[in-house]
């Protein structure tokens, strides 16, 4: 009987073992099949720190290359040491002060005394070692933040500065395209909405100023938008809006991005007149840096945050009108974009038709018509739609 009772207590002890040992695979392998975060990057006092170790990602946090971390924060690379079978990391700061991580442990002792606890535990994946950057920041006195229009990391020194120097600095940040600098600005409190020039905001003066130059302006608008710039701001000079020029300059995910953040896609380019350009109008610039099939993209954006296709201009234009009138001039370089407006509802414009004197071009235009779902005689009647 008890050698029979031992053979069972035998049998779950062993049961029980393999069910723990399977557990620890299993969550060693959840742990490293949540994965390289390779996109993910650390900004450190206004700087990039590169690295060619990946980000991981566990419970839904991202644990930085350790050794790189204490770095970053001034620990010469010496003095940071691992001793693998006590699994305790030690980290030398100056010649008086040892901080010790043990492994799987969110305990941070500092010479030899509990000192702080971290956020997130010291953890090991495919041989390196890994912590939150707020961890570790925290240790030192520093401020860490997570940056998602970048999927960055910020760390900074504590902030000392005023609003308006933030402000100043942000502009000059700006201006010369310093991404991580920005970042680390705007994660102080800089206000996206300082001003640009004497006229401008921060963003309407960027994309008027320099989004058809480099798209590493476009980056810095989406993280301005993404920060609270307003994104119905109006350029003093020309009354156009942040929309108009990020269309004009076909800047599609710069105007996704202030349509999602609630930009007013029928917003008129003076306030003062009900007729005037609204962004929808910009897609028919002869200036619109783009080719037939982004113009026709850019308006099926506009169309799905409900502009208003058949608006006029002060010039009693509609986008039809100025496509059509652009189709005989311009080479024909409209097909698409004309078929995909009047697919979407544009009608205002078609009696435009009639100022054409080129029978060829009257039948082409008739013929994209017909395509887009209506039919049109040559003195820009409309006929029966097509079902």
């Amino acid at each position: 009987m008890i050698k029979k009772l031992t053979i069972i207590i035998a049998s779950c002890i062993l049961s029980l073992t393999i069910l723990l040992v399977s557990m620890q695979i299993q969550s060693e392998k959840v742990f490293a099949n949540e994965g390289d975060v390779q996109t993910a990057k650390l900004i450190v006092f206004g700087k990039y720190y590169k690295s060619d170790i990946p980000v991981i990602k566990m419970n839904n946090k991202l644990l930085y290359p350790v050794f790189e971390l204490l770095q970053s924060q001034g620990i010469a690379k010496k003095n940071i040491k691992w001793n693998d079978q006590s699994r305790v990391l030690t980290a030398l700061r100056g010649n008086s002060t040892t901080y010790s991580f043990k492994l799987e442990s969110s305990v941070v002792n500092k010479n030899s005394k509990n000192y702080k606890v971290m956020d997130s535990p010291l953890k090991k994946n495919n041989g390196v070692l890994y912590a939150s950057a707020e961890g570790i920041a925290e240790l030192f006195g520093n401020k860490a933040y997570w940056e998602p229009a970048l999927q960055a990391a910020i760390i900074n020194l504590p902030n000392k500065k005023s609003k308006a120097e933030l402000g100043k600095d942000l502009v000059a940040a700006v201006q010369v395209a310093n991404m991580p600098l920005v970042l680390s600005l705007l994660a102080d409190g800089a206000d996206p909405n300082m001003v640009w020039n004497k006229n401008s905001l921060l963003l309407g003066g960027l994309i008027q100023d320099n989004l058809d130059e480099t798209n590493k302006y476009s980056e810095i608008a989406l993280v301005l938008i993404a920060h609270g710039a307003d994104v119905n701001y109006r350029s003093p000079n020309t009354w156009y809006t942040a929309l108009n020029y990020a269309i004009e300059n076909n800047e599609y995910q710069v105007a996704e991005e202030l349509l999602k953040r609630g930009a007013n896609p029928n917003m008129t380019s003076n306030p003062m007149n009900t007729y005037a350009e609204t962004p929808v109008h910009s897609l028919g610039s002869i200036e619109f840096a783009g080719t037939d099939q982004e113009r026709a993209r850019m308006l099926k954006l506009l169309s799905q945050y409900h502009a208003d296709l058949n608006a006029y201009d002060q010039h009693g234009n509609t986008l039809l009108s100025w496509l059509i009138a652009s189709y005989s001039w311009e080479d024909r370089k409209y097909p698409i974009t004309i078929t995909t407006a009047v697919k979407l509802g544009a009608r205002e414009g078609v009696e435009m038709l009639p100022n054409i004197d080129d029978v060829e071009l009257v039948l082409e235009l008739q013929d994209l018509m017909a395509k887009g779902g209506l039919q049109v005689d040559k003195q820009g009647q409309l006929l029966d739609s097509i079902q």
